[in-house]
């Protein structure tokens, strides 16, 4: 990397959060493919009278799903990074675009972070935090007890 160039974090950030939605979509999916098996299964009856509602929360369910997977796209798109001589600056965001600009001589800490989905992929996120930064958190010390004034998308590790 160059000093002034723009990069964007590893690509298999899009496969964690593509993971992460697959698993979150376990649960809704069973709940509303459930009752299409199980009606016609065990009240053929009321398949006549309720069958096309069935389908209702299945097709609520698949286009909540739909969006998501399209704002994680978006989402891996806006997030870039610069290293400039005397500072980082970070930018993410779809809706509401956030810049944080820190400079190399503040930064006190910085962590990595992995949980067993990102690491299975070789991609942590960066929290960095800097002096005299509390963040949302209040002005508790240290990195567990203060928010990161940066956080990136991901990195690679090795």
């Amino acid at each position: 990397m160059k000093v002034g160039e723009r990069f964007a974090p590893h690509p298999n950030l899009k496969k964690v959060y593509f993971t992460y939605l697959g698993l979150a979509a376990i649960a809704p999916l069973i709940a509303t493919l459930l009752p299409i098996w199980a009606v016609p299964t065990f009240r053929p009856e009321a398949w006549q009278a309720a069958g096309a509602y069935l389908f209702i929360p299945l097709a609520i369910v698949l286009a909540v799903l739909c969006f998501v997977a399209y704002w994680i796209g978006r989402y891996y798109r806006s997030i870039s990074f610069t290293l400039r001589k005397d500072e980082v600056v970070v930018e993410r965001g779809v809706w509401w675009r956030m810049r944080h600009t820190l400079p190399y001589a503040r930064v006190m800490s910085v962590d990595i972070i992995q949980g067993p989905v990102s690491r299975h992929f070789g991609v942590g996120s960066v929290h960095v935090y800097t002096a005299g930064y509390t963040g949302p958190k209040g002005g508790t010390a240290g990195p567990g007890g203060r928010g990161a004034e940066a956080v990136s998308g991901a990195c690679r590790t090795s």
